[in-house]
């Protein structure tokens, strides 16, 4: 099995200096801060990491109990129809509105408030109901 695949493989440091990392292809925290370009401050530690992330590679892996994979549970059926009712089938975050649970698939999606790697259930008070496009621009802004 490939390194990429294999969630128990060691993963090192891209920059070749042997550091074991939390992610396939990333480069460790000291490494980080020879790389050219904007840092700003671990929001645990205050290290200097690269400004795409928001914690260094320690806090990282803490944040996922140790974990080097995101393994969710899966959201049940019921769950996911007691959500999206709800929120009345409509984004929390735009507004977006669909007529029915089959015009939802695809274009509402469950969120976890908060995340489910930084500790947050899989429960009807954490998820809310968002369109894709809100969802994954949460994603990336966060």
């Amino acid at each position: 099995m490939s390194e990429g695949r294999n969630q128990d493989s060691v993963r090192l440091c891209k920059a070749g200096c042997g550091s074991i990392v939390s992610k396939v292809g990333r480069t460790c925290d000291d490494c980080s801060k020879m790389k050219p370009g904007p840092k700003h401050p671990c929001d645990r530690c205050g290290n200097l990491i690269p400004k795409s992330l928001k914690r260094c590679d320690k806090h990282w892996l803490e944040a996922k109990n140790g974990s080097r994979a995101a393994v969710r549970p899966r959201i049940s059926r019921e769950l996911r129809i007691q959500v999206l009712l709800r929120d009345k089938l409509t984004c929390v975050a735009c507004g977006l509105n669909v007529k029915s649970l089959e015009q939802a698939r695809g274009v509402l999606v469950l969120d976890h408030i908060v995340s489910h790697v930084s500790g947050g259930p899989t429960s009807l008070e954490n998820l809310q109901t968002m369109c894709a496009k809100c969802n994954r621009a949460k994603w990336l802004w966060n």
